[in-house]
């Protein structure tokens, strides 16, 4: 997308697609030497690098500074004007080269993935799943399904900050437990900016998650 710009890539996969998978496999290419040239260096350390790692897995020693042994971010946020096929055709298997060389993978996505998530869930490692709040997890859970995937799911942070009293935050969280069906998922609340004084609001938030998911 910064080479190109993303109105031109919105007509290359259309009428330039060998030019697209060009640029994305010399791309790719560039990452994967990056990421074993890291390793090859001892500059890699799977509790450390990429600030991933989930405090409840557990790295053997053995691949404390292997490629291996950590997570990695993936996301295709630029993509999201794609179309799910236009998606699994130029961004997935590249995505997929990245993934296969990490021992567990964190997908990232803040658009609406309703209709992507079966492609992603291809993904070798897949662990943990953002679900933004355009996600709806209730369409993202049985695309998951024989996976072994943590839903992060999140709330929306405009909302919380700028127009939600307890009663509506109560009223989300609820919404969001309930949609998703009984999976393994941590609530979270990012992207904040500001909040407006109000000194209270995110341990409001935090004490009503926490109450809600205690009723689980």
């Amino acid at each position: 997308m910064r080479l190109r710009g993303i109105e031109n890539l919105l007509y290359d996969v259309v009428d330039r697609p060998q030019f697209v998978h060009r640029l994305m496999d010399h791309i790719t290419t560039g990452l994967v030497a990056y990421h074993r040239q890291r390793e090859a260096a001892g500059a890699y350390d799977a509790e450390a690098s990429l600030g991933l790692h989930q405090p409840y897995d557990e790295i053997p020693a053995s691949l404390r500074h292997k490629l291996e042994g950590g997570w990695v971010y993936c996301h295709a946020q630029s993509a999201a004007s794609l179309s799910p096929a236009m998606y699994a055709e130029f961004v997935h298997p590249y995505n997929e080269r990245i993934a296969a060389l990490f021992r567990r993978v964190y997908y990232h996505g803040c658009e609406n993935l309703n209709k992507k998530a079966g492609i992603i869930a291809q993904l070798p490692g897949l662990r943990h799943f953002h679900v933004s709040p355009w996600t709806d997890p209730e369409e993202v859970i049985p695309q998951l399904a024989g996976r072994t995937v943590v839903l992060e799911v999140h709330c929306h942070p405009t909302n919380v900050l700028f127009l939600y009293d307890p009663a509506e935050i109560r009223q989300e969280i609820r919404w969001r437990i309930a949609r998703s069906q009984g999976a393994v998922f941590d609530l979270k609340l990012c992207d904040i900016q500001t909040i407006e004084g109000a000194e209270n609001k995110l341990s409001l938030w935090s004490t009503i998650a926490q109450e809600e998911s205690g009723r689980q």
